[in-house]
Protein backbone atom coordinates (compact mmCIF):
# COMPACT_ATOMS: atom_id res chain seq x y z
CA UNK A 1 0.00 0.00 0.00
CA UNK A 2 2.94 2.26 0.78
CA UNK A 3 4.40 1.86 -2.84
CA UNK A 4 1.13 2.65 -4.49
CA UNK A 5 0.69 5.63 -2.21
CA UNK A 6 3.64 6.88 -2.60
CA UNK A 7 3.41 6.52 -6.75
CA UNK A 8 -0.24 8.14 -6.56
CA UNK A 9 1.64 11.44 -4.93
CA UNK A 10 3.84 11.79 -7.66
CA UNK A 11 1.70 11.38 -10.23
CA UNK A 12 -0.33 14.20 -8.93
CA UNK A 13 2.98 16.38 -8.47
CA UNK A 14 3.57 15.65 -12.23
CA UNK A 15 0.54 16.84 -12.94
CA UNK A 16 0.37 19.65 -11.08
CA UNK A 17 4.15 20.62 -12.52
CA UNK A 18 2.35 20.04 -15.82
CA UNK A 19 -0.81 22.58 -15.45
CA UNK A 20 2.02 25.18 -13.83
CA UNK A 21 4.15 24.96 -16.79
CA UNK A 22 1.66 25.18 -19.19
CA UNK A 23 0.04 28.22 -17.28
CA UNK A 24 3.60 29.89 -17.39
CA UNK A 25 3.40 29.29 -21.49
CA UNK A 26 0.20 30.45 -21.81
CA UNK A 27 0.66 33.98 -19.80
CA UNK A 28 4.20 34.23 -21.79
CA UNK A 29 1.79 33.97 -24.95
CA UNK A 30 -0.28 36.30 -23.82
CA UNK A 31 2.53 38.57 -22.62
CA UNK A 32 3.99 38.48 -26.19
CA UNK A 33 0.53 38.91 -28.32
CA UNK A 34 0.02 42.26 -25.89
CA UNK A 35 3.71 43.49 -26.67
CA UNK A 36 3.30 42.37 -30.01
CA UNK A 37 -0.11 44.44 -30.03
CA UNK A 38 0.99 47.47 -28.71
CA UNK A 39 3.99 47.39 -30.83
CA UNK A 40 2.21 47.13 -34.32
CA UNK A 41 -1.48 49.02 -33.56
CA UNK A 42 -0.24 51.46 -30.03
CA UNK A 43 -0.19 55.41 -31.22
CA UNK A 44 2.61 55.50 -29.02
CA UNK A 45 4.92 54.36 -31.85
CA UNK A 46 2.84 55.73 -34.61
CA UNK A 47 5.00 58.15 -37.19
CA UNK A 48 4.31 61.70 -36.66
CA UNK A 49 6.37 63.42 -39.12
CA UNK A 50 8.98 62.80 -41.97
CA UNK A 51 11.67 64.99 -42.83
CA UNK A 52 13.96 64.98 -46.10
CA UNK A 53 17.01 66.47 -46.13
CA UNK A 54 20.11 66.90 -48.88
CA UNK A 55 18.01 65.66 -51.78
CA UNK A 56 18.67 68.18 -54.63
CA UNK A 57 17.51 65.54 -57.78
CA UNK A 58 15.12 63.80 -56.27
CA UNK A 59 11.76 64.36 -54.85
CA UNK A 60 10.39 63.74 -51.29
CA UNK A 61 8.18 61.21 -52.71
CA UNK A 62 10.56 59.57 -55.29
CA UNK A 63 13.03 59.09 -52.11
CA UNK A 64 9.82 57.89 -49.73
CA UNK A 65 8.88 55.45 -52.58
CA UNK A 66 12.01 53.74 -52.29
CA UNK A 67 12.33 53.65 -48.44
CA UNK A 68 8.46 51.97 -48.40
CA UNK A 69 10.19 49.72 -50.09
CA UNK A 70 12.59 48.70 -47.68
CA UNK A 71 10.80 49.30 -44.73
CA UNK A 72 7.94 46.73 -45.69
CA UNK A 73 10.13 44.63 -46.99
CA UNK A 74 11.11 43.22 -43.56
CA UNK A 75 8.27 40.23 -41.57
CA UNK A 76 7.75 42.98 -38.74
CA UNK A 77 7.37 45.71 -41.40
CA UNK A 78 5.18 43.81 -43.38
CA UNK A 79 2.81 43.99 -40.33
CA UNK A 80 2.78 46.77 -38.33
CA UNK A 81 3.50 49.40 -41.59
CA UNK A 82 5.61 52.16 -43.40
CA UNK A 83 4.06 54.73 -40.24
CA UNK A 84 5.00 52.85 -37.29
CA UNK A 85 8.53 53.79 -35.79
CA UNK A 86 9.69 50.11 -35.18
CA UNK A 87 9.50 49.11 -38.31
CA UNK A 88 12.11 51.47 -39.73
CA UNK A 89 15.64 51.02 -39.86
CA UNK A 90 18.01 53.56 -38.29
CA UNK A 91 21.47 54.35 -39.48
CA UNK A 92 23.12 54.36 -42.82
CA UNK A 93 20.38 52.33 -45.04
CA UNK A 94 21.34 51.16 -48.85
CA UNK A 95 17.90 51.80 -50.98
CA UNK A 96 16.50 50.25 -54.01
CA UNK A 97 16.92 53.63 -56.09
CA UNK A 98 20.41 53.77 -58.27
CA UNK A 99 20.62 57.20 -58.26
CA UNK A 100 21.50 56.95 -54.43
CA UNK A 101 24.17 55.76 -52.54
CA UNK A 102 22.60 55.27 -49.29
CA UNK A 103 20.58 57.27 -47.00
CA UNK A 104 21.12 58.14 -42.90
CA UNK A 105 17.78 57.80 -40.84
CA UNK A 106 17.65 59.18 -37.42
CA UNK A 107 15.08 58.15 -35.16
CA UNK A 108 13.30 60.76 -32.64
CA UNK A 109 11.39 59.10 -30.14
CA UNK A 110 9.46 61.47 -28.36
CA UNK A 111 8.81 63.73 -30.99
CA UNK A 112 8.17 60.99 -33.07
CA UNK A 113 9.79 62.02 -36.19
CA UNK A 114 12.24 60.54 -38.54
CA UNK A 115 14.83 62.36 -39.91
CA UNK A 116 16.15 61.41 -43.47
CA UNK A 117 19.56 62.58 -44.68
CA UNK A 118 19.54 61.72 -48.59
CA UNK A 119 23.53 60.58 -50.20
CA UNK A 120 22.87 60.62 -54.05
CA UNK A 121 25.09 60.04 -56.36
CA UNK A 122 27.66 62.68 -58.10
CA UNK A 123 26.02 63.44 -61.75
CA UNK A 124 29.37 63.19 -63.48
CA UNK A 125 28.18 62.93 -67.00
CA UNK A 126 25.40 62.12 -69.64
CA UNK A 127 26.21 58.99 -71.16
CA UNK A 128 23.90 58.56 -74.87
CA UNK A 129 23.41 55.58 -77.40
CA UNK A 130 23.38 56.83 -80.34
CA UNK A 131 21.15 54.55 -81.87
CA UNK A 132 18.30 54.83 -79.54
CA UNK A 133 18.92 58.00 -78.62
CA UNK A 134 18.83 57.23 -74.99
CA UNK A 135 20.37 59.21 -72.36
CA UNK A 136 21.46 58.72 -69.14
CA UNK A 137 23.22 60.26 -65.78
CA UNK A 138 26.52 58.54 -65.00
CA UNK A 139 29.01 58.77 -62.15
CA UNK A 140 32.83 58.78 -61.45
CA UNK A 141 33.11 54.64 -61.55
CA UNK A 142 30.63 54.59 -64.96
CA UNK A 143 27.74 54.02 -63.16
CA UNK A 144 24.29 53.90 -64.80
CA UNK A 145 21.62 55.77 -62.15
CA UNK A 146 18.89 58.00 -63.62
CA UNK A 147 17.45 58.98 -67.10
CA UNK A 148 19.44 62.20 -68.38
CA UNK A 149 18.21 64.64 -71.36
CA UNK A 150 19.36 64.42 -74.59
CA UNK A 151 22.27 67.65 -74.75
CA UNK A 152 25.89 68.86 -76.30
CA UNK A 153 28.35 71.03 -75.73
CA UNK A 154 31.01 71.86 -72.47
CA UNK A 155 28.65 72.85 -69.39
CA UNK A 156 28.22 68.81 -69.07
CA UNK A 157 30.26 66.39 -70.48
CA UNK A 158 27.75 64.16 -72.95
CA UNK A 159 29.13 61.03 -74.56
CA UNK A 160 27.40 59.56 -77.63
CA UNK A 161 27.97 55.75 -77.61
CA UNK A 162 28.18 54.55 -81.72
CA UNK A 163 27.68 51.03 -80.73
CA UNK A 164 23.84 49.85 -80.12
CA UNK A 165 25.16 49.10 -76.22
CA UNK A 166 22.15 47.90 -74.54
CA UNK A 167 22.53 50.22 -71.21
CA UNK A 168 20.43 49.90 -68.42
CA UNK A 169 20.16 51.36 -64.42
CA UNK A 170 22.72 49.90 -62.58
CA UNK A 171 24.82 48.54 -65.09
CA UNK A 172 28.55 50.22 -66.08
CA UNK A 173 29.38 51.69 -68.93
CA UNK A 174 32.34 50.37 -69.61
CA UNK A 175 34.49 47.42 -67.99
CA UNK A 176 35.99 48.23 -64.63
CA UNK A 177 39.69 47.70 -66.19
CA UNK A 178 38.93 50.87 -68.31
CA UNK A 179 36.45 52.57 -66.55
CA UNK A 180 39.10 54.71 -64.46
CA UNK A 181 41.02 55.81 -67.81
CA UNK A 182 38.09 56.79 -69.17
CA UNK A 183 36.56 59.08 -66.66
CA UNK A 184 40.28 60.02 -65.65
CA UNK A 185 40.27 61.49 -69.88
CA UNK A 186 37.12 63.30 -69.13
CA UNK A 187 38.03 64.67 -66.44
CA UNK A 188 41.40 65.97 -67.25
CA UNK A 189 40.48 67.40 -70.41
CA UNK A 190 39.54 70.67 -69.38
CA UNK A 191 43.28 71.33 -69.08
CA UNK A 192 43.99 71.69 -72.37
CA UNK A 193 41.44 74.59 -72.36
CA UNK A 194 39.82 73.83 -76.06
CA UNK A 195 36.07 74.32 -75.30
CA UNK A 196 34.42 70.72 -76.07
CA UNK A 197 31.93 70.68 -78.90
CA UNK A 198 30.77 66.73 -79.35
CA UNK A 199 32.64 63.79 -77.58
CA UNK A 200 31.92 59.82 -78.87
CA UNK A 201 33.03 56.71 -77.72
CA UNK A 202 33.62 54.25 -80.30
CA UNK A 203 33.21 50.55 -78.40
CA UNK A 204 35.24 48.18 -80.71
CA UNK A 205 38.00 50.26 -80.88
CA UNK A 206 38.09 51.36 -77.06
CA UNK A 207 38.64 55.12 -78.19
CA UNK A 208 37.12 57.98 -76.51
CA UNK A 209 36.96 61.03 -79.29
CA UNK A 210 36.78 64.87 -78.51
CA UNK A 211 35.37 67.31 -81.36
CA UNK A 212 36.23 70.73 -80.08
CA UNK A 213 35.40 74.14 -81.19
CA UNK A 214 38.05 76.06 -83.04
CA UNK A 215 40.63 73.39 -82.76
CA UNK A 216 41.49 69.92 -84.12
CA UNK A 217 39.25 66.38 -82.63
CA UNK A 218 41.26 64.37 -79.76
CA UNK A 219 41.50 60.54 -79.99
CA UNK A 220 42.13 58.91 -76.93
CA UNK A 221 42.22 55.36 -75.76
CA UNK A 222 41.03 53.93 -72.73
CA UNK A 223 42.99 50.84 -72.70
CA UNK A 224 45.51 53.09 -71.35
CA UNK A 225 45.67 56.47 -69.15
CA UNK A 226 46.02 58.60 -71.78
CA UNK A 227 45.37 61.65 -69.49
CA UNK A 228 48.77 62.21 -68.34
CA UNK A 229 49.29 63.49 -71.79
CA UNK A 230 47.09 66.23 -71.81
CA UNK A 231 49.64 68.44 -69.59
CA UNK A 232 52.02 68.56 -72.63
CA UNK A 233 49.08 69.29 -75.27
CA UNK A 234 47.91 72.53 -73.03
CA UNK A 235 51.80 73.76 -73.94
CA UNK A 236 51.39 73.19 -77.86
CA UNK A 237 49.95 74.95 -80.38
CA UNK A 238 47.04 72.61 -82.11
CA UNK A 239 44.75 74.78 -83.52
CA UNK A 240 45.73 74.07 -87.20
CA UNK A 241 45.72 70.64 -86.37
CA UNK A 242 43.33 67.99 -88.07
CA UNK A 243 42.97 65.66 -85.08
CA UNK A 244 45.69 64.72 -82.61
CA UNK A 245 45.94 60.99 -81.58
CA UNK A 246 46.65 59.74 -78.49
CA UNK A 247 45.86 55.82 -78.72
CA UNK A 248 48.76 54.17 -80.48
CA UNK A 249 50.46 54.54 -77.39
CA UNK A 250 50.65 56.11 -73.91
CA UNK A 251 53.92 57.98 -74.30
CA UNK A 252 53.30 59.61 -77.45
CA UNK A 253 51.19 62.32 -79.49
CA UNK A 254 49.97 62.07 -82.87
CA UNK A 255 49.04 65.30 -85.19
CA UNK A 256 47.50 65.67 -88.37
Amino acid sequence: MDIYSDKKKISKRKRAFRIKLYLLFLLLALLLVGIFYLAVYSPLFRVKEILIENNKFLTNEEVLMSLKQKVLSTSFGGQAGFENLLAWPSGEVVISDPAVLNVGIEKEWLSRTIKIEVNERERFAIWCNSQANVCYWIDKQGFVFADAPVTEGSLVFTIFDTSDSNLFMGSRVEEDRFAGNLISILENFYKTGFEVKKITFNRELEEIHIETIDGPVFRFSVRFDSSKNIDLIKDLDFKKAGYVDLTVDENKIYIK
